[in-house]
């Protein structure tokens, strides 16, 4: 099993994938790590594969003389973070969504909210067992894996969610 990324670890890959150029440093200022430190939680995240290792400068080690390298996430390390597709990618370059677990309740929650009269927080809520927050939460989760999740309102005035293909 691997292991979790660090606070530190997770600081330096969000600010990373907030960046147009994906470039991991400057580091931001609220991590503080210096000399041996910082070179060694860079090398972990590489080695990990959620950074990586590209040709500019300036050198990311200080070094002055060689192959000069700068450090930027890679999509593993976006998809660490939670992010289906590189962030600013072009439509072409977006992950696919991923399918459910089957048979889990988020499978349940499609499966209802695919039909054509679709489903209320009410009827996802008593397929999943889940309280309203919960259920509007994994919604949320389905429309970050790139689920179209639409709302629309019914006969008796309650909100309807239905799920694209």
């Amino acid at each position: 099993m691997a292991r979790k990324l660090t606070d530190t670890q997770l600081i330096i890959l969000s600010t990373a994938s907030q960046r147009e150029d994906r470039a991991v440093l400057p580091l931001p200022n609220d991590v503080k790590l210096v000399g041996g430190a910082r070179t060694k939680s860079l090398q972990a995240l590489i080695k990990r594969g959620v950074i990586e290792e590209v040709d500019g400068t300036p050198d990311w080690r200080g070094r002055e003389t060689g192959d000069p390298k700068i450090l930027r996430i890679t999509d593993a390390g976006l998809a660490e973070l939670g992010f289906g597709a590189a962030v600013g990618a072009s439509p072409q370059q977006e992950a696919t969504p991923r399918a459910p677990k089957r048979g889990g309740k988020t499978e349940s929650i499609l499966k209802l909210m695919r039909r054509k009269q679709g489903a209320t927080i009410e009827a996802l809520r008593e397929a999943t067992g889940w309280q309203p927050h919960s259920v509007r939460a994994a919604l949320t989760g389905l429309r970050k894996k790139g689920i179209d999740v639409a709302r629309d309102k019914n006969g008796k005035g309650e909100t309807i969610y239905r799920a694209g293909a």
